[in-house]
């Protein structure tokens, strides 16, 4: 027997892979074994670059062992591809073993990129006047940036600027190496000039949560004083000093039921956690809460029905921070209105679409309301509104000040001035009758002075205004940065008035004015009381006359007297037809050199009375307007004339003006309300404007904006005379549905 090895097949074999290509394979009998290597062909990706939450191709082709694919520690088929979806760049080995344990790998990369994401894109501010512009800033990663129209290549975090003709949408396209792309807008409201023939300015509301102008895009700014869980009502919560609740805590928002048009969607933000609920009343549901560790914030969606009540929030399981005990209140809460459109304003919008929109047929807005003036208690700039209050409603309580917290303290002038930048409307502010001293020594005219600055150059986060443009020498001069809150624009104008109407017994001020002029006569004072008169009212109006001049003094000492009238605007009102009340000019000219050095222009309130306007009257509508109409006919070119005299004979330069005008009924009866939607009413008013300016007079501010009585243009902010198919141009034939409006309209637009 021969013992040896037993060969099948016979092969020349020069090398291992020469051996595994020739297809040879080997038998061994004996105790050697010949051992076989796997090959790789080849192993590729397809493809290798991919989008996150893509997938790609892996195909592998070997020979001569198994495969497995990781990471996974998957089995793979040679040509079969395996589809793999990685959410990050990650590295694949092809490891194939054939039976002897002969082992050879290859290594691919599959890149992953990122989708493209947009962190936001805003405008700043989102609404301008006609020829001005905006900024744009979008910040978004992992791809490159296009804005339409305009084709603009952006930078993320690089704001670059903007200035159409019209409102536009832009819309900010992110794009991928991929292609994949991420989108967003945003609008820019371009609010019309109003045409210089009009004329017309407008009284802007007082700010709380039951008016119909419904002014902040923010509702939380017109928002009550936090209350209990319990009985959010009561504004007993401990705040803080910005006016946030340092403990769970409700808030009223909106007191009763505006309309169908404030009822929508809003979009609810805080600072801090909490579980949000609304309060006795079902049309109201909040959204699931969202949130934010890495910057401490809450969001969520608020759906306020068209049936509900009024509109509460309650906040419980407060807490401050990420590290502060439950029950330690929350800040910063903002809960954004929704647009015309439907959806809430963007974040940072300070006005709301339809008010801006009003807005446009005026070349001037006056804020005595919106700043609350009548009754004010301040006298201390340092405890002034500011726009880091919790609520423009409502300010906290100050130590240098003897204040009701519950009472309405008005808004910050910055957000007037905010205001009349957005809208390009030149702007009309009441100085509170006790902010230069509360004496008639008037011992302070630190107020006025600060009111300039601020006015001319902005103020800092905590309401200091600057002294001057960066650089300067002033103690408080502008940052590199620019300003926190910005001055007014260049080539606006302010007409700025000492208190409100000191003759009419309107608010605390009349009051106050008739104490300090029987104090004056008391002391004999030698600028007061000259002439040793006994008469009162006639020291009234000369306290008037000198908190004008004294804020005509501080301006200039700020702008410069060469700025008078031609930015700063001193006004003396009174009262027309009561010739007396502008006995001020008179002090002025004989006591300090003229008048016409320190007041611009004089200002009345033209109104349109009726006969049987009085207590418990039971006039028709159809009584009320045949009333006006008679009263216009007897008296007003009269008393429009009698205004323009009091100008020529002291030679202001800016004339007269009307700070207030409108429907004079003082007692609102039913007949008096449903007049002002009387078709007649169109004419009523254009006839009063008409008459105001053929006497040569100056422009009229219409008081006001929106009432549910006969003052305003319309019962709510959501008309529009623009969409009333109603208007035309001719009275005759008009038909919309607030005819006063249908006036503002036919003298701004057609100068008729």
């Amino acid at each position: 027997m021969r013992i040896g090895r037993r060969v099948r097949m016979v092969c020349v074999v020069l090398s291992v892979a020469s051996f595994l290509l020739a297809g040879c394979t080997a038998v061994v009998t004996s105790t050697a074994q010949l051992r076989v290597f796997p090959f790789i062909q080849s192993f590729a990706a397809s493809p290798s670059v991919i989008a996150a939450g893509s997938s790609t191709s892996l195909t592998a082709v070997f020979s001569s062992g198994s495969g497995i694919l990781m990471p996974g520690n998957l089995a793979v088929s040679s040509g079969v591809a395996l589809s793999v979806a990685p959410t990050t760049t990650t590295s694949y080995a092809l490891t194939v073993t054939s039976s002897s344990g002969a082992a050879t790998s290859s290594t691919i990369a599959v890149t992953v990129v990122p989708a493209p994401a947009i962190a936001s894109f805003s405008a700043s501010p989102a609404s301008i006047a006609a020829g001005s512009s905006s900024s744009l800033t979008a910040v978004f990663a992992n791809g490159t940036g296009i804005v339409t129209p305009g084709n603009l290549a952006v930078s993320s975090g690089v704001a670059f600027s903007v200035t159409p003709a019209a409102t536009t949408v832009y819309t900010l396209l992110v794009t991928s190496r991929t292609g994949a792309t991420a989108a967003a807008s945003v609008t820019v409201t371009v609010i019309p000039t109003a045409p210089a023939a009009a004329n017309l300015g407008i009284n802007i509301g007082l700010v709380n949560d039951w008016d119909r102008e419904q002014i902040f895009a923010d509702a939380m700014r017109q928002a009550r004083r936090f209350g209990s869980v319990a009985a959010p009502y009561d504004e007993t919560s401990a705040v803080d000093a910005d006016g946030w609740p340092t403990q769970d805590a409700g808030v009223l928002i909106i007191a009763g039921n505006q309309g169908a048009w404030s009822a929508g969607t809003y979009a609810l933000s805080f600072t801090g956690q909490a579980t949000v609920n609304s309060w006795d009343d079902g049309s109201v549901t909040v959204g699931p809460v969202s949130y934010s560790a890495a910057t401490n914030t809450s969001t969520a969606t608020v759906t306020v029905g068209p049936s509900y009540q009024s509109l509460y929030l309650v906040f419980t399981n407060t807490r401050r921070t990420a590290a502060s005990a439950t029950g330690t209140g929350i800040t910063k809460v903002a809960l954004l209105r929704p647009t015309v459109n439907g959806t809430p304003h963007a974040a940072g919008t300070l006005f709301t679409d339809r008010l801006l929109s009003r807005l446009k047929y005026f070349s001037a807005l006056r804020v005595k309301d919106f700043t609350a003036t009548d009754s004010s208690t301040e006298s201390d700039w340092a405890a002034r509104p500011l726009p880091t209050n919790a609520s423009q409603q409502q300010v906290p309580a100050h130590a240098s000040q003897n204040r009701d917290t519950r009472s309405i303290t008005g808004t910050s002038y910055e957000y007037a001035i905010q205001l009349a930048n957005q809208t390009g409307k030149d702007l009309y502010l009441n100085i509170p009758h006790l902010a230069l001293g509360g004496s008639y020594q008037f011992t302070s005219t630190t107020w006025a002075t600060n009111l300039a600055l601020l006015l001319k150059y902005g103020s800092d986060a905590n309401g200091n205004p600057y002294t001057g443009l960066n650089g300067s020498a002033g103690a408080n001069p502008q940052p590199a940065v620019g300003p926190v809150n910005p001055p007014l624009k260049a080539g606006l104008h302010v007409y700025v008035e000492y208190s409100n109407e000191l003759w009419s017994g309107t608010g605390t001020q009349t009051a106050w004015v008739e104490q300090q002029a029987a104090a004056a006569i008391a002391a004999h004072d030698a600028d007061l009381d000259w002439d040793s008169t006994a008469n009162v009212f006639t020291v009234e109006m000369r306290i008037g006359a000198k908190g004008t001049l004294l804020i005509a003094e501080a301006f200039a000492s700020v702008y410069g007297s060469s700025a008078f009238g031609s930015v700063y605007r001193p006004v003396l009102g009174a009262q027309v037809g009561n010739w007396g009340t502008f006995s001020g000019l008179d002090y002025l000219e004989k006591r300090h050199g003229g008048a016409a050095q320190y007041v611009w222009a004089a200002a009345g309130a033209p109104y349109i009375d009726f006969a049987g306007d009085t207590t418990g009257n039971t006039l028709t509508e159809a009584q009320v307007i045949v009333g006006m109409q008679a009263n216009e006919a007897a008296n007003l070119q009269s008393l429009a004339s009698g205004m323009k005299q009091i100008a020529t004979t002291y030679g202001l330069a800016g004339g007269t003006l009307a700070y207030e005008g409108g429907q004079g009924a003082v007692y609102q009866t039913a007949g008096a309300v449903v007049a002002q939607t009387n078709p007649a009413m169109r004419t009523v008013v254009t006839t009063l404007l008409d008459d105001w300016k053929s006497a040569g007079n100056g422009i009229f501010f219409y008081y006001k904006l929106c009432s549910q009585d006969m003052w305003g243009l319309a019962t709510d902010i959501s008309y529009d005379i623009d969409a009333d198919s109603g208007w035309t141009v001719l009275p005759a034939t008009s038909a919309e549905a607030q005819p006063k409006w249908g006036a503002i309209k036919q003298i701004a637009v057609a100068g008729q």
